[in-house]
Order: C-alpha cells, then sequence, then structure tokens
C-alpha cells in the first residue's frame, strides 16, 4: 500500500455504530478525489468486522443520519490500521449507549448520600480495583504521549479477572449500595401516577437483581457501622415517612444496627409499602435473614438494559461525564444520566472518571453483574437459603461481571486529539 496514504473515515453514524472507512489520500473535501480510494469496508456493530463495499453507498449515507468524514482542527483525522478505525468506532458507538432517564424529577436537588464502609481489612486475595484503579489512571497519562492519527494497544488490560471471589463480592456490594442510596436519595412519593410506578418499580427491581446474584450480605456489610449513612438515612425517612405508621421507630430501637436492612427494605417494598412491612419485618436485625430473601425475590431480569436504564447513578459520577457535554445542546446536558450510560460511558472513556475512579469502578462492575446475571441464572438451580449457597453464587456473579467488564474496555488508546472527539456524546466532527 501507498506510504502516503492511510485510513480515514468516510461516513459515520456514532449513534447506530455503523461507519464507512477507506484507504486513501486526506481529500475528503475534494471533488476531484472522490474516486481515489483503493478500498472501502463498512463497520457495524456487534463484531465492527470490516465487509468490503463500494464507496458510492458511503457517499449515499450522508445523505441520511451519517456524518461526512471525521475532522478536528486540523482536518481529516488519519488511522495507521483499519483495525484503529474498528476499535474507534466501538468506543464512539458505546459513548452513545445506555439509555435515559434514571435521574431526579425535574426541579428536584436530592441531598448527596455519602460513601459505603470500606469493610473489614482482613479479605484475602487480590482487589480488582487496584487493577482496575491503575487501567483508569494509565489510561489518562498514555493518550497525551501518542501522535495524532496513531494508537497504541491497551497492553496492560487483562481480560480475565484478577480479583480473588471475596473481594469482587466486596466490591459489588459497594457498588450495589451506592445505586441503593442513590435511588433512595432521588426518590419522590408525591409524583403523579406514572411517576410513581416507575420509581417504585425501579427500587423493586434493584432489590431483586441483589438479591438474585447473592449480595444482600455485601450490601448490608457496606453500610454496616457507617453513622454518615445512619444520620442521613434517618433525614432521608423522616422527610419521606415510608412504611407509615411504623416510621419513625421507637426509640427503644437502636437504628444504628438495622439501617442497613432499612436500605433493602426499603427497595424490597418499592419505596416503604406498610402493607409489605410485616413480610420484611424479620430481616431487620440480622444480615442472614436477608438470604432467605433470595428465594421470594429471585427473579430472572429478562432486559438488564432496560434496568440500567432506569437506574440513577451517583450524582457525583454523572457530572464527571456531564462536564463534557458543553458543546451539547443545554436539554441534553441536563437531562439525567442512567447508570446504562454512565457504564457505557466509562467503557469508552475511562479515564474521564480518574479523580472518582473507586466510585466508577464499583458501580460499573455491580452494572456489569446485571447485564450478565441472567446468563448466569440459567445455569444455576432456583435460588435457596443457604449461605454456601448464596455466597456460591455471589463469587460467579462477580467473576462474570469482571470478565464482562475487562473484555469490553477500551482496546487501544489514540491521540489525545482523537480521544476528546471519543467523549464528546453528540457531533462529533469539527469542520
Amino acid at each position: 500500500m501507498n506510504p502516503t496514504e492511510k485510513w480515514y473515515i468516510d461516513a459515520l453514524d456514532p449513534r447506530s455504530g455503523r461507519a464507512f472507512a477507506s484507504y486513501r489520500k486526506n481529500g475528503l473535501q475534494d471533488v476531484m478525489d472522490l474516486d481515489a480510494a483503493e478500498v472501502t469496508y463498512f463497520l457495524e456493530p456487534p463484531a465492527f468486522a470490516p465487509v468490503q463495499v463500494s464507496r458510492s453507498i458511503a457517499f449515499s449515507a450522508t445523505r441520511y443520519q451519517f456524518q461526512a468524514g471525521l475532522f478536528d482542527e486540523n482536518g481529516e483525522l488519519p488511522f495507521n490500521q483499519l483495525d484503529d478505525v474498528m476499535e474507534f468506532v466501538r468506543r464512539s458507538y458505546l459513548r452513545r449507549g445506555g439509555g435515559a432517564g434514571g435521574g431526579p424529577e425535574p426541579g428536584v436537588t436530592p441531598e448527596p448520600p455519602p460513601g459505603p464502609t470500606e469493610g473489614p481489612a482482613d479479605l484475602t486475595g487480590e482487589d480488582p480495583l487496584i487493577d482496575l484503579r491503575g487501567i483508569v489512571k494509565q489510561f489518562k497519562a498514555l493518550e497525551v504521549n501518542i501522535p495524532r492519527g496513531a494508537a497504541e494497544p491497551v497492553g496492560f488490560i487483562d481480560t480475565e479477572p484478577k480479583g480473588s471471589g471475596t473481594f469482587a463480592k466486596r466490591r459489588l456490594g459497594r457498588g450495589a449500595l451506592a445505586l441503593a442510596l442513590e435511588q433512595i436519595a432521588v426518590f419522590q412519593p408525591n409524583g403523579d401516577f406514572e411517576s410513581s410506578t416507575r420509581q417504585r418499580s425501579r427500587l423493586l427491581r434493584l432489590f431483586q437483581a441483589i438479591a438474585s446474584a447473592g449480595l444482600a450480605e455485601e450490601a448490608y456489610a457496606a453500610a454496616e457501622g457507617n453513622t454518615v449513612i445512619k444520620n442521613w438515612l434517618t433525614q432521608q425517612f423522616d422527610h419521606l415517612k415510608p412504611f407509615e405508621p411504623y416510621w419513625p421507630l421507637p426509640e427503644s430501637v437502636d437504628t444504628s444496627k438495622i439501617i442497613p436492612s432499612l436500605i433493602l427494605a426499603f427497595l424490597a417494598t418499592g419505596g416503604g409499602d406498610a402493607d409489605l412491612w410485616s413480610e420484611v419485618l424479620h430481616g431487620f436485625f440480622e444480615p442472614d435473614s436477608w438470604r432467605w430473601f433470595g428465594q421470594y425475590f429471585s427473579q430472572r431480569e429478562d432486559d438488564p438494559v432496560g434496568l440500567l436504564a432506569e437506574l440513577a447513578v451517583p450524582a457525583e459520577l454523572a457530572d464527571t461525564y456531564k462536564a463534557q457535554a458543553q458543546a451539547q445542546a443545554q436539554a441534553q446536558a441536563d437531562a439525567p444520566m442512567s447508570v446504562g450510560q454512565f457504564l457505557f460511558s466509562f467503557l469508552a472513556a475511562p479515564q474521564l472518571a480518574a479523580e472518582k475512579s473507586d466510585l466508577a469502578i464499583e458501580v460499573a462492575l455491580f452494572a456489569s453483574a446485571c447485564l450478565v446475571l441472567p446468563s448466569v441464572q440459567s445455569r444455576l438451580p432456583d435460588h435457596g437459603i443457604y449461605r454456601c449457597e448464596t455466597r456460591h453464587r455471589a463469587e460467579l456473579v462477580a467473576f462474570e461481571a469482571e470478565k464482562w467488564l475487562r473484555g469490553n474496555m477500551p482496546q487501544k488508546i489514540f491521540s489525545e486529539v482523537a480521544e476528546v472527539l471519543l467523549t464528546e456524546r453528540n457531533q462529533m466532527a469539527v469542520v
């Protein structure tokens, strides 16, 4: 091939993940060179495998939803290899995935919830967070040294899980608790029927995911003994008044010992349905009793992507990615971010979460667990009540979630200018 030629994108629709790429010289804006391309390929999800086509199809696509070419401030953005184009299109597609919604109702500014408890430091094995945290920080550091048009393999990402089952479960429990607290923070009990139904549905579906994955005990442990969570939750419940007429609890009850169960009970009853109070009451004092709820609340989630689209992501993570939305329409920038949107944004541009890497990775791990949960459930018997069975289920979910997350993270790092284009959720071309 001619050394003066490179791979260029002729047409791109990042929302659908489809693109046309040609091996040619820089000349998309030159009407005299429109036929000067050695070969043209079409790329689309899920594999983004190149299919050779006529370049005329690429030009015709720009008459519809495809943008013409990919430009930065210096002109058309080149790629040294077709594999680089494939990875760029894949990541641009992920950046726009996940579904809208999941945030607070318009005009509502919830009180941010506190973070989970780190938990005891007596765990053995390797913590997957340490390795993944290093990936995020290295990713941000390396992009500044890559020249325009080049890409480097992300050699430090291993698709096989690194953490022990115990550590991975702990991280999943922390991610589950962070999402549970966020759903409580944005919950509005006095909305219209449609809004109330939607909010109660996402609470119950989140609890079903936690119970089905065998993570109720881990979520319980992540909140246990945390006085900041206790004070915040008491303030929230004084406002929401769940489980009436049972809230507030009698002064004789030491709420510091049952706060973790209050969180799970709020989810399990869809926001404090008093009719279900008696069914969850016995789960208030010991984490073990929540294993029993796996039998009754464990249901196979048929639409995990829909679940992630319903859940609100912690506001500090949403703000991290929304900071890249200045060039978008204000309505897009102000729209709430769902967990699904966050997950796919994290997979496309993990460097944006470098300042919040611990929380980002834990939430991404739990979101990944929701996606793999239907597959795991299909390989296991119905949820039992025995601790060994629950722990085995949780470890298997943790293994598959970490494997899925690693396998879908970026495979190549591009130049800083190309990475900036990948962080934008709207139009990518700068002409």
